[in-house]
Formats: structure tokens, C-alpha cells, sequence
């Protein structure tokens, strides 16, 4: 399995798909690629295809694929295909979709990077580029595994492969990929019984993988705030929208009273993930409007509930900075 996965890897890799551009339509082109060269797909071209999502200003698809064994017992191996931009790579930035050239320029670039990188370059263990880990890795292992059961004769169930585009922005593909997952079902069959997403961790030990049971929800908060534009030298003429973001986002970032707990196992607190005045050039006066997000995950507290809890924030950061003006 390991030469396929690898074989798998390399080609996908190259197929940039950085989230929220153009290039992750392209990845359509992979897929059409790697099923239509396996014999079992050739004959059953009606098991895999891309559902694209509906007015999307990037064409992008959900991808997907399975195949069709005994019984309506069904496993679902779920990953998304877009990856975060390549531009910190910085001088290595044209090499980061080709894992095999990039370990050749990391090698003549090792007094670029740190001695525990070094150790990991010399180690042999690794293997770099962008989505190599997210999450490019784990969906060449669900392909590999899809192409194994393809030729396979008579197993019992079934295994579908879905790849979703978007996951590192506002997970449209996954959104998409939920009515996709009721299409398939509904026209043949499927009594889904586990989904496995391949995601990247951190191994305790080189030789102990790791499995997370279950998920976790996902909600962005977006904050806008509008001040009233001032000169900075009359600064008790106006309202400085910026002191009052900073208040509250200090109050609201990794904020554990945002963290279910269930099991011994707690959320992640939230962070803020964008902060930005709305000027577009320099001038000596105070922004109009300040806008954020923060990422907030849970087990089981409602968005309804999250958003109370930053308007309560966001009422008490007031209550502050009009103490102080």
C-alpha cells in the first residue's frame, strides 16, 4: 500500500487547490483522472462523479466515489482537498507542490531552517509540501484503500470516498457534501455506519497512532463595530471603534467559559482569526468601522448560545470604554 499511497500523493499534491481561489476547481481534474484509470470504475461509471456546488463563484464540486460490495452497511471516508496558501514557503514557494524537488532544495537550503527541522530532513521519515499533512495525506490513504477494495470479490458492505473543496475557509464543501451524502443514500441504499476523516495529528509515539471519537462543531462569529470618525487630535470628539474590538476580542480569545467539556475531553477556547480597520489608506483620523472573527468550536453549546455569550461580552467591553471617555 505504501508505493500506491505515495504514488497517490505526489500527483494530488501537485494539484494546487489553494482554498478560496480558482485552483481548487482544478482538482475536479485529479479525480476524473484517478478513477477513470481504475477497471472497476471503467466499468461502473455511475459510482463516482463530482456534485458541484450551485452558484459557487469558484465552480467548485464535492468529489466523490465508492464501491459497491454485500449488504447496505456503509463506511465513509470524508476529507477535504483544499489546502492553505504556499506563500510561506517564501524562497521555496515554487517547490511546495512537489514534495520530491523540495526535499532536493530543502537540502541545499539546510541554513534556512532550525536544527530540529534539520534533524527531521536527515531522519528520512518525512516527507514535505504543502497538504502533504492537511490533508492531502490521509485522502491518498482513503484512495488507496478505495482502489484496493475496487479488487476485492465479495466483501460485505460498502466504502464511499467523498473529498469536499473549502474546508479551511466556510466549509461550503461540507455543507454541500451533507446533501450529497442524503443523495447517494436515498438512490442506493446506503445505511451509513461510520465516517472516518483522515485528518493530520500529533503522534505521543512514532509507532501509536491516534483516533478521535467523534466531532466537534464549528461557528464563526463575525464582529462589526462602527465608531464615529474624529481627528486623533479632537480624539473627545469621536469614537474610536479599535479600543473598543480590542477590549472585547481580549475577553472573548481563548475564553475557556466558551469550552464544553464532555468526558474529560474539552473544547479548544476561541481565537480570532481575522481583526482589521475598514481604512484603505493612511490618514491621521480614527477608523469608521473595525470588523473580526473568531472561531469558536463546541460539543454541544448552540450557535444561539455562543452569540449571546459575545453580545454579553461585547456589552460589558462597552460599558468599559465609555468609562474611560
Amino acid at each position: 500500500m505504501k508505493n500506491s499511497i505515495k504514488k497517490i500523493l505526489d500527483e494530488y499534491v501537485s494539484y494546487g487547490s489553494i482554498t478560496n481561489t480558482k485552483s481548487e476547481a482544478e482538482i475536479d481534474k485529479f479525480f476524473e483522472g484517478f478513477f477513470s484509470e481504475i477497471p472497476y470504475f471503467q466499468e461502473n461509471p455511475q459510482y463516482y462523479g463530482k456534485a458541484p456546488i450551485s452558484n459557487d463563484r469558484f465552480s467548485r464540486s464535492v468529489n466523490w466515489g465508492f464501491v459497491k460490495g454485500d449488504g447496505e452497511d456503509t463506511i465513509v471516508f470524508i476529507h477535504h482537498n483544499d489546502v492553505v496558501t504556499t506563500d510561506n514557503y517564501n524562497e521555496l514557494k515554487e517547490y511546495a507542490l512537489f514534495p520530491e524537488k523540495l526535499y532536493e532544495e530543502i537540502g541545499e537550503n539546510l541554513n534556512l531552517f532550525p536544527e530540529n527541522a534539520k534533524e527531521d530532513y536527515f531522519s528520512g521519515q518525512w516527507m514535505f509540501g504543502r497538504g502533504t499533512a492537511d490533508m492531502k495525506g490521509g485522502g491518498s490513504i482513503q484512495l488507496a484503500l478505495l482502489k484496493k477494495y475496487s479488487e476485492e470479490k465479495n466483501f460485505k458492505g460498502n466504502v464511499l470516498v467523498i473529498s469536499v473543496p473549502d474546508e479551511e475557509n466556510l466549509s461550503l464543501g461540507m455543507r454541500n457534501g451533507v446533501k450529497l451524502l442524503k443523495q447517494l443514500k436515498e438512490k442506493y441504499g446506503f445505511k451509513y455506519k461510520l465516517m472516518i476523516n483522515s485528518e493530520p495529528h500529533e503522534r505521543l509515539k512514532s509507532n501509536n497512532g491516534l483516533l478521535s471519537q467523534g466531532s466537534i462543531g464549528k461557528t464563526n462569529v463575525f464582529i462589526y463595530i462602527r465608531g464615529i470618525l474624529t481627528h486623533c487630535g479632537k480624539i473627545y470628539e469621536g469614537f474610536n471603534p479599535l479600543a473598543l474590538m480590542g477590549r472585547t476580542a481580549s475577553k472573548i480569545d481563548m475564553n475557556i467559559d466558551f469550552s464544553d467539556i464532555i468526558d474529560g475531553e474539552m473544547c479548544p477556547p476561541p481565537s480570532f482569526i481575522n481583526l482589521k480597520d475598514r481604512k484603505k489608506e493612511y490618514d491621521i483620523s480614527t477608523p469608521e468601522g473595525v470588523s473580526a472573527y473568531v472561531n469558536v468550536l463546541s460539543y454541544s453549546t448552540s450557535p444561539y448560545e455562543i452569540l449571546n455569550k459575545v453580545k454579553d461580552i461585547g456589552k460589558t467591553a462597552m460599558d468599559e470604554q465609555l468609562e474611560i471617555i
